[in-house]
């Protein structure tokens, strides 16, 4: 390349303020004074190419206007002389350099200012033992098997950890509303721990870096616009001067990101540094597909259990049905010989009611398998039923079982009869009782739960029932399995591993949802969330 004088007039395509003044810092540190103006329009474009000689255009892909690319063809065109750089890439339109590159380019090949230097043998030679050491790490961390999630995690951000030496490496999960970020895996390179379930807000204009890049390469991220708003409550506190973050992309969507922190001294981070970066973030993604598919999967196996628990119930339900109707029409001829108001006419009363209540339970033996209810949904007030049930459920525990009743708020209506609210209720309280051994203490809860939203179509308010204990809690594997059909954890013989699965299942067709997790120090937590129709 013929050397020319420095570039000094630079425009800037991109609609967003914060990247320019960072690019703006990037150019800075070369020799040549430069001026940077940014332009997000057809006008503002054509304004500066008549006002003053340009000698270099940087484009952020996507084009921030429609005709864009025709206009930026157009430049190229008829000013052959003005270099135009893109960045960030357009699948299938142009080829997009990394933005440490462009910017490496920019400084040592257009500006010119400091001429290339011819890399030594010494150097060449260390720089291929290190991109063979990397490719070695990677290649042996591509091998292991990705169907143990949190192992993979542990893999991976120990790997980066040790390829890029640097303190910490973490990966961070979007919450659904991209509002927040949790922590799924921190490596903490000098301890050799490992940590989870810190949470940050996620600025909107971090997350829009990161859906806009390969990698989001920081060299002092307390100032970068990108990252700075971290600054203050996790970067300073944590003596982080330097990051590059990754986005985790699973069906091209940003669910997470790969966070490369070093401690210490602000670091420039090298070519082989991001390209390490996006690799380790892409391994990720993978294993995160892997997931998605593993619980696809899941859903499926329970789905044909329940098809095939559904065959099995309609024949034991039927048959069952037959005794029932012998049961009841005994009892209707026993009845005429007996005098009206006697003890034994109030028994065979009481009986009655049972084998009408044993009726039902048949029917909702029919519907398990059906996926819907057999009767016309109906609403009860949860307060009322809860005091209700009561006493029912102290006789369910047991007497050596604590048992308190926390009811919040007012009134509230859901959308479940009373008899299914008593079988929630009476399921709940048996899988605690044995999970307890009949003795501890358990706690049932009614709390508000999640306020309207204020926009259209939102859900509305929603009311939790919490069912908690102070026994062992869930092992792992249960909590992946609990709610799932013919799923048990009790000896054969003694569970059926149908009281929970009933119990989600009624939930599900309310429009409620249902989780189990385990409190800390000790205990078993389940929390229903009900739609509330008052």
């Amino acid at each position: 390349m013929n050397a020319r004088v420095a570039a000094r007039r630079v425009v800037h395509i991109s609609d967003s303020p914060d990247e320019s003044r960072l690019l703006a810092v990037e150019l800075a540190n070369g020799a040549a004074p430069l001026e940077l103006t940014r332009v997000a329009s057809r006008p503002e474009l054509r304004r500066e190419l008549e006002a003053a000689n340009v000698d270099l255009v940087i484009a952020d892909l996507p084009f921030p206007w429609h005709g864009a690319h025709d206009d930026v063809s157009e430049l190229q065109r008829t000013h052959p002389d003005i270099e135009v750089i893109f960045r960030w890439g357009e699948p299938g339109a142009r080829n997009a350099e990394p933005e440490s590159a462009q910017i490496e380019r920019l400084v040592n090949q257009r500006i010119a200012q400091n001429p290339v230097r011819v890399q030594s043998e010494a150097e060449r030679r260390e720089m291929m033992r290190e991109l063979a050491r990397r490719q070695d790490a990677l290649l042996r961390l591509q091998r292991r098997p990705l169907w143990d999630f949190e192992g993979a995690l542990r893999d991976a951000t120990r790997v980066a950890a040790e390829l890029l030496e640097v303190e910490r490496v973490s990966v961070w999960e979007f919450a659904q509303d991209h509002k927040s970020l949790e922590c799924a895996m921190l490596y903490r390179r000098t301890a050799g721990t490992y940590e989870r379930g810190a949470v940050l807000v996620s600025p909107p204009r971090y997350r829009r870096a990161l859906e806009s890049s390969i990698s989001l390469v920081a060299h002092d991220c307390q100032l970068d616009p990108r990252t700075s708003d971290f600054a203050a409550d996790y970067l300073a506190p944590l003596g982080i001067p330097s990051l590059i973050d990754s986005p985790v992309r699973v069906d091209g969507e940003v669910v997470g990101v790969l966070c490369i922190e070093h401690v210490g001294e602000p670091r420039h981070w090298s070519i082989l540094d991001q390209c390490a970066a996006s690799t380790l973030a892409s391994h990720i993604s993978r294993a995160y597909e892997v997931r998605r598919r593993r619980e696809s999967e899941q859903r499926l196996i329970a789905l044909e259990r329940l098809d095939a628990l559904g065959r099995v119930a309609g024949h034991v339900a039927h048959d069952f049905n037959n005794r029932l109707t012998v049961l009841s029409g005994w009892i209707g001829l026993l009845r005429h010989d007996l005098p009206a108001g006697s003890a034994t006419e109030h028994c065979l009363t009481s009986l009655e009611s049972e084998l009408d209540k044993a009726t039902r339970h048949v029917r909702e033996l029919l519907a398990l398998g059906q996926g819907e209810r057999l009767s016309k949904p109906e609403s009860s007030d949860l307060h009322v039923e809860v005091e209700r049930q009561a006493p029912t459920l102290r006789r369910v525990l047991g007497d050596c079982v604590n048992f308190e009743v926390d009811v919040e708020g007012d009134a509230a209506r859901v959308p479940l009869g009373a008899q299914e609210l008593d079988s929630v209720l009476i399921n709940l309280a048996t899988n605690a009782r044995d999970a307890l051994g009949g003795r501890g203490a358990v706690k049932l809860s009614i709390v508000s739960g999640a306020p309207p939203a204020a926009l259209p179509g939102a859900p509305g308010p929603t009311v939790r029932v919490r069912f908690e204990d102070d026994g062992p809690g869930f092992s792992d594997s249960a909590l992946a399995h609990l709610f799932e059909p013919l799923f048990t954890t009790k000896p054969p013989g003694v569970g059926s591993g149908l009281g929970l699965s009933s119990v989600a299942r009624l939930v599900r067709l309310a429009g409620g949802t249902i989780q189990a997790s385990n409190r800390r120090p000790h205990g078993a937590r389940v929390e229903i969330e009900l739609p509330r129709l008052d």
